[in-house]
């Protein structure tokens, strides 16, 4: 069994593909922040609406900004997986997202729920669930397993090699968190040139006022979180799928 991708290689030639393809990436990933929108805008047409009309209105928001955020999820690992095995002109595909959108969601919901019986039980335990079933989702996609088999299979893949898989998702996310911070950081500055501080650091993740300026602050911080996601979720998808391939590889 050989060792898998060395640090300094993966930040690399990760970041290396995300500067290559950040155009192509951009255009999918922009989604995130229009499902972000959404909120927004539910909570803009609620505001004089009764309350049970509003709740319908917001649920409505969420639902529909949860599909798209899955469906971009999936086409994106889809596209940024083919190019990082050798496909560099890869296209992204709406319609291959849609035909398997059921069963992509299917695996997030059974990872979600095994790791959070994990975390019932005890921490560690998802925090061992979570590693082991990380790659489903891009074996699905890969080798069309599906439901628990994915899962299994991610198991499968990761057994033998769980700390070292454990510290390159940990490394490549903290780097990838310092980035976004930074960038946060910078379009809280912006907005409080505008806006002032205050209501700048609000959107951030500050307190607020309760009732519907709480919803409104939260759609905003929505928007602000939407942004950074857009912008920086395809370097965190492209250093787990590199993570994948040194698995597959090394065995």
């Amino acid at each position: 069994m050989k060792t898998l991708i060395p640090f300094g290689e993966l930040l690399q030639s990760g970041w290396e593909q995300f500067i290559r393809d950040w155009k192509s990436n951009l255009e999918l990933s922009i989604r995130f922040l229009g499902a972000s929108l959404l909120g927004f805008i539910a909570t803009l047409l609620s505001m004089p609406l009764p309350k049970m009309g509003a709740d319908v209105l917001r649920v409505i928001a969420v639902i529909t900004g949860a599909a798209i955020i899955a469906h971009t999820n999936l086409v994106l690992t889809d596209v940024i997986r083919k190019r990082d095995s050798g496909d560099t002109k890869a296209k992204h595909s709406d319609e291959r997202g849609r035909k398997l959108f059921w069963p992509f969601v299917w695996i997030l919901i059974l990872r979600s729920l095994a790791v959070a019986g994990g975390l019932l039980i005890f921490v560690l335990p998802g925090i061992w669930m979570s590693i082991a079933f990380t790659f489903a989702p891009i074996l699905f996609l890969e080798s069309n397993i599906r439901g628990t088999q994915a899962l299994a299979a991610s198991h499968e893949l990761v057994k033998g090699r769980w700390w070292a898989t454990f510290s390159r998702i940990i490394v490549s996310g903290l780097f990838v968190g310092v980035f976004a911070a930074l960038v946060t950081l910078l379009l809280v500055v912006v907005i409080g040139l505008f806006v002032g501080y205050p209501k700048a650091l609000s959107l951030a993740g500050a307190a607020t006022t309760v009732g519907k300026q709480v919803a409104y602050t939260n759609d905003l911080q929505g928007i602000l979180s939407g942004i950074v996601q857009a912008i920086f979720l395809p370097l965190v998808i492209i250093y787990q799928v590199k993570i994948y391939h040194s698995l597959k590889k090394s065995r």
